[in-house]
């Protein structure tokens, strides 16, 4: 399942995602949208998850929490209180597919605060690159662009930031 963020352009990531990966041979039980953009639009959207055809997987189409995304902090809290982080699901990040997360206890500072955060966070498959150790973000940007593994004209000030 997808489900994104209410913004246009987390909805139109998630239905090209959608199609990209039908397109692979891979099912995509539903894409559905987080409306509103907090504990309530988060409570609907998970229940259409749940209540829908059968999924393993949810990919989460909006800011990582690790980021600051408030939607998907959200998200993972209902998620928690409708008991669907217990393991029978596995929440990808989205955004975190395309660009490094900060290695270290910086990128997990958000989930200090909350009990309830840190245990649906438990459910969170986050794949990112590889940062290598004393190395920063920017230079592993950098290198992916030499290497032809990001576009040449990508802004590494915007993935980064």
């Amino acid at each position: 399942a997808l489900v994104t963020a209410p913004q246009d352009l987390w909805v139109e990531a998630g239905r090209a995602l959608s199609t990209a990966l039908r397109a692979r041979g891979l099912p995509v039980a539903l894409v559905t949208t987080m409306e509103p953009s907090d504990v309530s639009g988060a409570r609907a959207a998970l229940r259409r998850v749940r209540d829908g055809p059968r999924v393993s997987a949810v990919i989460m189409v909006m800011h990582s929490v690790l980021l600051g995304g408030e939607e998907q902090r959200c998200f993972l809290q209902a998620a928690e209180e409708l008991g669907l982080a217990d393991g029978s699901l596995v929440f990808l990040p989205f955004d975190t597919l395309h660009y490094a997360l900060s290695p270290g206890p910086e990128a997990l500072a958000v989930l200090a605060n909350s009990s309830q955060l840190r245990r649906a966070h438990d459910a969170v498959l986050t794949l990112t690159r590889h940062c290598p150790l004393g190395g920063s973000v920017m230079d592993s940007l950098r290198r992916a662009q030499e290497h032809q593994e990001l576009p040449s004209d990508l802004n590494l000030e915007q993935v980064e930031g």
